[in-house]
């Protein structure tokens, strides 16, 4: 899990996995110095092979379904798993 880069505390799993979501995209704020990270470069290409492309690769190659909404299930059940697992591999960096 990631630890503060200043002070070394470690952040929560739920403050890593509130970063990930789409919707708050803003840097993670650690509470005992204040001090503000955000995702790396290498940390956005570690979210991307732990979400969209094992799902990716499930739906176009390897579903043994017929079925379109089947697979497409089964497609963000994946993602969705890579997601709750992003918070321990990726690396963030402090703002400047």
């Amino acid at each position: 899990m990631q630890k503060c880069i200043t002070c070394n505390k470690q952040f929560s799993w739920y403050e890593m996995y509130k970063y990930h979501l789409w919707f708050y995209n803003t840097s993670v704020t650690c509470d005992a110095c204040g001090t503000k990270h955000i995702i790396s470069v290498p940390g956005r290409i570690v979210f991307v092979c732990l979400t969209v492309i094992p799902a990716l690769i499930y739906m176009d190659y390897l579903s043994p379904f017929n079925h379109f909404w089947v697979t497409l299930g089964t497609g963000i059940a994946i993602l969705i798993a890579g997601s709750f697992l992003a918070p321990y591999f990726v690396n963030f960096k402090e703002v400047l």
